[in-house]
């Protein structure tokens, strides 16, 4: 039987798929699909040809998903609405990293086989100090924090009359299933976790902007790097504004728990509605500004020295085109060769650092829902 989440989980696979068609647009031109190529490749038919066999296999994997994911809805029971939902999630994330996969090796073979780089001098260009040009307004920060404050004071005035015991999740169907005893801090925990949240990301970000490396073209330096400035600014900003959809969300959340909405499953749709809202924006955002600011046009009013020089090809570190290996390199985060944002440098100790405190973050608040549901 179809619902409220079915619709949802439909848009999630429509939007998804149109994320991975757009994908090849909005990476840089000398690198798709994660291989290095000389500027005079970039319109090179092969390459050409390889983005309408993307985008054709994505669109197939896309429709497939959502036909499966329609035909198990219908037959099987409601309650297991979220786990189909994200057997066929995982399912179609799996299949587009195959697709993708599959292109980047064979232009990287046809790149070798045919010697787009040989006996080419290259040259590198690379800063660390993006921290000194970035322009990042803390209100833009404090936005989603307004959000969290008014959830707090609604929360008190609701606190006097919630009951001794009040449920705190539901099942599919709108019946609670999981109950807590009334305390401050079970009341709140939802209000906590989206607080630690919001930090942990904000963290998170502000560490990318001041440990991220920009990777200028050299070709072309003084545009490469405000672009790449740009970019951050503006991808920090948008994920404020994603925060602010997300602790909407939260708030829902929090209402529904307190009593003041319902348990059914319009009241899911309240809640999942702002996250999916907040994410559309972003990825609007990331469209405009392409990746590493790729399609941000930049006045250079003559700075750029246009000098011709070819980027060094720095394949070698990248394994499959997703994972950035380079011990020598100082950095802790990158931007990404396919996809739109950073990854790490796990050749960089510090990485995985990052990564531990991550999995540490993740543990630590799925561990205080778990706990406290059982009060």
């Amino acid at each position: 039987m179809l619902n409220f989440l079915y619709f949802i989980f439909v848009f999630v696979f429509a939007i998804l798929t149109l994320i991975y068609m757009a994908m090849p647009d909005l990476v840089q031109n000398t690198i798709p699909f994660g291989i290095r190529i000389p500027p005079e490749y970039i319109h090179n038919p092969y390459i050409r040809e390889m983005k309408k066999i993307f985008r054709k296999w994505v669109v197939l994997v896309g429709i497939t998903s959502i036909i499966v994911y329609t035909l198990m809805s219908i037959t099987i029971n409601n309650s297991d609405t979220i786990a189909i939902f994200n057997v066929t999630l995982f399912s179609v994330i799996f299949f587009f990293f195959i697709i993708y996969y599959i292109i980047h090796k064979k232009i990287g073979k046809r790149k070798v086989e045919e010697g787009w780089y040989s006996n080419k001098p290259t040259y590198t260009y690379a800063s660390l100090d993006m921290d000194r040009d970035s322009e990042l307004k803390i209100w833009v920060v404090l936005l989603p924090f307004i959000i969290i404050f008014v959830t707090i004071i609604i929360g008190i005035w609701r606190y006097p009359s919630l009951p001794a015991n009040f449920p705190v999740h539901y099942a599919i169907n709108g019946t609670p299933n999981g109950w807590m005893s009334k305390t401050p801090f079970n009341v709140f925990l939802i209000v906590v976790i989206a607080f630690l949240v919001n930090v942990f990301i904000d963290l998170l970000m502000y560490a990318t902007v001041i440990y991220s490396k920009r990777d200028i073209d050299p070709a072309h330096p003084y545009v490469s790097q405000k672009q790449q400035i740009k970019f951050t600014n503006i991808m920090f900003e948008y994920l404020q504004i994603m925060l602010v959809f997300v602790n909407v969300s939260f708030m829902f959340s929090a209402f529904q728990i307190w009593g003041l909405i319902g348990s059914d499953q319009l009241s899911v749709v309240f809640i999942t509605i702002p996250v999916f809202i907040g994410v559309v924006i972003l990825v609007a955002a990331t469209y405009k500004t392409g990746q590493s600011g790729a399609k941000i046009v930049i006045n250079d009013t003559g700075k750029d020295t246009k000098n011709g020089h070819l980027h060094i090809d720095d394949d070698m570190f990248w394994i499959g085109g997703f994972i950035y290996y380079n011990k020598e390199d100082p950095s802790i985060f990158v931007g990404k060769r396919f996809g739109v944002g950073w990854t790490l440098n796990f050749g960089n100790p510090k990485a995985w650092v990052i990564i531990f405190l991550i999995i540490l973050f993740i543990i630590a608040t799925t561990l205080m829902i778990i706990f406290h549901r059982n009060i």
